[in-house]
C-alpha cells in the first residue's frame, strides 16, 4: 500500500516560500528528475520564523517541493537510506537572509515502488506515514492509494 503525501490543510495560506532557482523559475522542474542536483537556490518567505517553530515540512510556491527539518531527515534516513539528497538553498524572511537547519528535499527514486519515490508527487510506505505520525511531526498528510 502507497500513500501520497499532501499538504497538511491547516498550513496557512500565502505562507508558501517563492523558491528561485539560477535566476530562472524554470529550474525547478529539475526536482522531478532523479539525478542529483547542483542549483543555486533561493527561497522568500513573509515570516520563516513563525512558520519554522510550527511546520516540519514546509512547502515552496512549487508543486512536490518541499523544505524539512532535521527531524524529519532523520526519519527519512532511516526509512528510505540512498533515495533522496538534501539540498541547500538559501532562506529569507521578509528580505533578510535566516540561518536554519531546513533542507530542500529532492527524491532520487522514481521507479522502485518498495521504497520513496517520485511519480506525479511523492510516494512512501505505509511504515514511513506510521512513523511520522508516531513522532507527531507536521506538515505532510497522507492520501491512501490500495494497489
Amino acid at each position: 500500500m502507497k500513500y501520497r503525501i499532501t499538504l497538511n490543510n491547516n498550513y496557512p495560506n500565502k505562507m508558501y516560500g517563492m523558491l528561485l532557482c539560477e535566476g530562472n523559475p524554470l529550474h525547478y522542474v529539475f526536482f522531478m528528475k532523479p539525478d542529483p542536483l547542483e542549483l543555486t537556490m533561493r527561497i522568500d518567505f513573509l515570516d520563516f520564523d513563525t512558520i519554522e517553530k510550527k511546520w516540519d515540512c514546509i512547502p515552496t510556491d512549487k508543486v512536490n517541493i518541499y523544505l524539512i527539518n532535521q527531524k524529519v531527515i532523520d526519519l527519512l534516513h532511516v526509512h528510505y537510506p540512498n533515495t533522496f539528497e538534501l539540498l541547500d538553498a538559501s532562506i529569507y524572511s521578509n528580505h533578510v537572509f535566516v540561518e536554519t537547519e531546513y533542507k530542500l528535499l529532492h527524491i532520487l527514486n522514481h521507479i522502485d515502488q518498495d521504497k520513496i519515490s517520485y511519480k506525479d508527487g511523492i510516494w512512501v510506505d505505509q511504515d514511513f506515514s506510521k512513523a511520522y505520525k508516531k513522532h507527531k511531526l507536521k506538515g505532510w498528510v497522507f492520501d491512501r492509494e490500495d494497489e
